[in-house]
């Protein structure tokens, strides 16, 4: 059976109604059609090719690795190699800055509850008290912060050093996925 025959139906959209409801015709059998219905195909082929028109019928979505990609992942290993403290304090940081991030956004939110609770602002104890925790709260997490900021930029001053290696990577991955154009006794060394 061609695949591609059965599933002409389904790229031309070859809908009719049939019994009130909306239905297609797949192979020898009758379904019935949602029209929230969609078909995707995957292949493992870094190259498929397909008929003119076939083609046509269907948008062709390659989700192969892009050079600034694969130099980003590429820098990410090397350093994890070459400098592991470095790499590990660098996502520590990152993670750090989320949390802050979070805590802050908690502070808005509760800073903004009060706000919208319609009582007096300025003889309400708590408010004035929550006030004052998120001030002080808010102040530590901007000092953490630049802290942060300042070791991320000693962090990524150093990983500038294994930029080239990872351009030079990335390059050569490239240079040999792209053998196979040249003669087919290269496709198995992807």
């Amino acid at each position: 059976i061609n695949a591609e025959y059965m599933g002409d139906p389904l790229l031309q959209k070859q809908i009719f109604k049939e019994g009130g409801t909306m239905s297609i015709t797949i192979g020898d059998s009758t379904v019935e059609y949602n029209e929230h219905f969609r078909f995707y195909m995957t292949t493992k082929l870094p190259r498929p090719h397909f008929r003119p028109e076939a083609s046509v019928k269907v948008t062709l979505v390659n989700f192969a690795i892009t050079p600034t990609g694969l130099q980003d992942q590429l820098l990410q290993k090397v350093v994890q190699f070459e400098e592991r403290e470095l790499e590990e304090r660098k996502m520590k940081f990152v993670q750090q800055g989320a949390v802050n991030k979070a805590k802050l956004k908690h502070i808005e939110d509760e800073i903004l509850k009060l706000l919208s609770s319609g009582t007096n602002l300025l003889e309400d104890e708590e408010v004035i008290n929550t006030l004052d925790s998120s001030k002080k709260i808010a102040d530590e997490i901007a000092a953490k912060q630049s802290e942060i900021e300042s070791s991320q930029k000693i962090c990524d001053k150093t990983r500038t050093k294994f930029v080239p290696v990872a351009v030079r990577a990335a390059a050569l991955f490239f240079v040999i996925s792209e053998l196979a154009n040249i003669d087919p006794m290269y496709s198995a060394l992807i």
